[in-house]
């Protein structure tokens, strides 16, 4: 996630947080003046659904312009390092950190004032504490979330690898079995390969979190398990515009994925790269 991101998503969580209190405290009491009271009990739905509506609905917004999903890859920063990155998308971080947000301004205790149209804090002392810390908890997860590394799909001239939040797996290109992944993919990308031992094992890769095309992605991946002569080129500026132009010929010409590699294949120079 760029700056712009991370800040955009903790003022639009903060403001979440604040959103819920006022629900609590100001919106809801109002509800309880509505008659007929079942107009009150969907007025107070309604307000209390909006507490989440609004807030993811406004971070979308104000973040349209940022997050144009990119067909292909991206350059790895890392020049002694070539590699193709498809990056984490950080809508998904965004509206997480909103969530937990919002989750710990509802753990505020609250209570109605006998005989009123008004709301305060929860008097028991022994319940109270418990709820400030959980909230207090989930409201610097929140803040920690949209910090921490970036996820990612990295592709190298000798196998890929998928970075997580917390860890990573690599897998080299000769460990991965031929014919997958499929090339078209939904939520995940389920990649087969051998583990230390020899045994079959699957990594299951969620596609929909990063920033690419998700049938481009499963489909290079299949290209360079299968063609290792054509590894080598991986991470490099010539590799990359291929690979774009194949995909750039697919979305005129939807007849399936294995265009990408047909007009990839096409716009190699006879004598190799």
């Amino acid at each position: 996630m760029t700056l712009a991101w991370r800040v955009t998503a903790i003022l639009v969580a903060v403001s979440a947080a604040g959103y819920v209190v006022l629900d609590k405290f100001v919106i809801q009491p109002l509800t309880w003046r509505i008659e007929p009271g079942i107009l009150g009990l969907y007025a107070g739905l309604i307000a209390f659904a909006s507490t989440v509506a609004v807030p993811v609905l406004t971070f979308l917004w104000l973040t349209r312009r940022l997050r144009p999903r990119p067909a292909t890859f991206t350059l790895s920063a890392d020049l002694d390092r070539p590699a193709f990155v498809a990056a984490e998308s950080p809508m998904y971080r965004g509206i997480a950190t909103i969530v937990f947000m919002m989750m710990a301004a509802n753990l505020i205790p609250t209570e109605r004032v006998p005989d009123s149209y008004r709301m305060r804090l929860s008097t028991p002392l022994g319940f109270v504490p418990v709820l400030v810390v959980e909230a207090a908890v989930l409201a610097v997860f929140a803040l920690v979330l949209v910090w921490l590394p970036n996820s990612s799909v990295r592709l190298t001239p000798t196998g890929l690898t998928v970075r997580y939040l917390l860890g990573s797996r690599s897998i080299d290109w000769h460990d991965l079995f031929p014919g997958g992944p499929p090339p078209t993919v939904r939520r995940t990308m389920p990649l087969r390969y051998r583990g230390r031992t020899g045994r079959a094992r699957q990594l299951d890769v969620l596609v929909y979190t990063y920033h690419v095309d998700r049938e481009f992605l499963a489909t290079v991946v299949r290209h360079y398990a299968e063609r290792p002569e054509h590894r080598p080129d991986i991470g490099t500026q010539t590799e990359l515009d291929r690979l774009r132009i194949g995909f750039q010929h697919r979305v005129r010409r939807p007849a399936g994925a294995v265009t990408i590699l047909a007009e990839a294949a096409r716009s190699r120079p006879t004598g190799g790269n």
